[in-house]
């Protein structure tokens, strides 16, 4: 009889072990989930508020407002022109697959805040310049598909590189063009955590 109870209790000690280490892998996995993400962003052309959130274990979606030099296409070219006193303001929404964030974690390398390698596509709207009358540059839109990689190299800084081909219209002259696309910029998390209705409540 004695026998048989511990025999009992080794098989439920067991099940509890088993059920305590699948629990713990979840957690890792959920862990290593695509964060929400609330950042200022600098780059080369300008500044701009963030909010990247995750739409799925793999793909999330990056929204952005800021100021930028602004922009115009003469012979078929895109062409910035930077002036810190005469911004252009722009909209930009980026959709993001990360396609190797399992194999970071299989590898033990770091995942926090949305590190890893990714495939984007990106349409950005860029006004005319806010302030110059008399040289407004151009309304244009810019679609592009690149390849990018995000690291985080501070507790809260991100750094962000990508590359790909572009395509602008520009609503002041008709004019369009493709052009390389290329961005680098640095990134500061200002919080991890959802934007929710109740986020807004203290504004009320």
């Amino acid at each position: 009889m004695k026998s048989k109870v511990i025999i009992l209790l080794t098989m439920l000690c067991a099940s509890l072990l088993g059920v305590a280490q699948d629990v713990s892998q979840e957690i890792v996995i959920d862990t290593n989930a695509l964060p929400y993400l609330q950042k200022a962003e600098f780059s080369v052309l300008g500044f701009g508020a963030n909010y990247e959130f995750p739409i799925s274990k793999v793909l999330s979606l990056d929204s952005e407002l800021g100021f930028s030099s602004g922009a115009h296409i003469p012979n078929d070219e895109v062409k910035f022109q930077k002036s810190v006193f005469n911004p252009s303001l722009y909209v930009k929404t980026e959709l993001k697959y990360y396609y190797n964030r399992y194999v970071r974690v299989a590898k033990k390398l770091p995942t926090r805040n949305g590190e890893g390698s990714y495939f984007a596509i990106q349409n950005k709207f860029l006004t005319q310049r806010l302030f110059d009358s008399k040289s407004p540059l151009s309304a244009i839109m810019m679609y592009e598909v690149h390849w990018g990689i995000q690291r985080n190299v501070y507790k809260n800084f991100l750094f962000n590189f990508h590359i790909g081909l572009g395509h602008s219209y520009d609503f002041t002259t008709t004019g369009s063009a493709f052009y390389t696309a290329v961005g680098l910029k640095a990134s500061y998390i200002l919080s991890s955590k959802k934007i929710t209705r109740s986020s807004f409540d203290k504004f009320w």
